[in-house]
């Protein structure tokens, strides 16, 4: 069977604190206040059905390359790469759906970027 890769381009996240001016990029956006939580979901729109799939999660800082954050499956096996901790990073998977949320705890401005989800046969 070939490989089938589907990727989703979910949301730009972008951390303010105050006294700071706030513009409305084009697009779909998250703004969080520093310190609080964000919630990023996707959804992989697919016909085929992926039993036990995972679910790849990526961050891309502005000027940096793409990176590869964890993955997660609906058995709640998750993998961290190396710069992300379950201390601040946590996802659920649902197979029903091929949906996931990427929890961010306590944000920060080096959590200001891109995220994609990504999954594949």
């Amino acid at each position: 069977m070939g490989l089938l890769l589907q990727v989703f381009t979910l949301a730009s996240l972008r951390i303010y604190s105050e006294g700071s001016s706030l513009t409305s990029p084009l697009g779909s956006y998250v703004i969080k206040r520093k310190g609080n939580t964000a919630f990023l979901k996707c959804q992989i729109k697919t016909s085929v059905q992926k039993p036990d799939a995972y679910i790849h999660w990526y961050q891309e800082k502005p000027g940096q390359r793409l990176q590869r954050m964890l993955c997660s499956s609906s058995k709640e096996n998750i993998v961290y790469e190396k710069d992300f901790s379950d201390e601040r990073y946590e996802a659920r998977t649902w197979q029903s759906d091929l949906s996931s949320v990427l929890t961010i705890h306590q944000v920060t401005e080096e959590d200001t970027g891109t995220y994609y989800c990504a999954c594949w046969d």
